[in-house]
């Protein structure tokens, strides 16, 4: 959901609304101490058009945080510069059960938009 409405945000305000708007995202697969598996993301824009920063936390941060925060276990840093969004978070891939539940075979289907 966080993709999406980040997504959705660059399409309408960000980057992805302006021929000169720009997204770079990076990601990596890292191992900490202990060998826990971590994802970490990096999704930037910038050349899109100028924005005012928000003075209060919208439907869409609040579910971008509580999201990766408190359902995934991970962390969140949003900065909303006038250059463009940047979006940093963090995630344990250690709970295989929450990436791997819809096995084949299983019984279980996965569908949406």
């Amino acid at each position: 959901m966080a993709l999406h409405e980040l997504t959705t945000n660059a399409a309408k305000y960000g980057a992805l609304s302006d021929e000169a708007g720009r997204m770079d995202i990076t990601w990596r697969v890292a191992t900490t101490e202990g060998a826990a598996h971590r994802l970490a993301m990096e999704w930037r824009e910038s050349g899109g058009p100028a924005f005012a920063v928000p003075h209060r936390e919208g439907f869409g941060t609040r579910l971008i945080n509580g999201g990766i925060s408190h359902e995934l276990g991970g962390t969140v840093h949003l900065d909303f510069d006038v250059a463009g969004l940047s979006f940093v978070m963090d995630l344990p891939l250690d709970e295989q059960d929450r990436f791997t539940s819809f096995r084949k075979g299983s019984g279980q289907t996965l569908s949406g938009a």
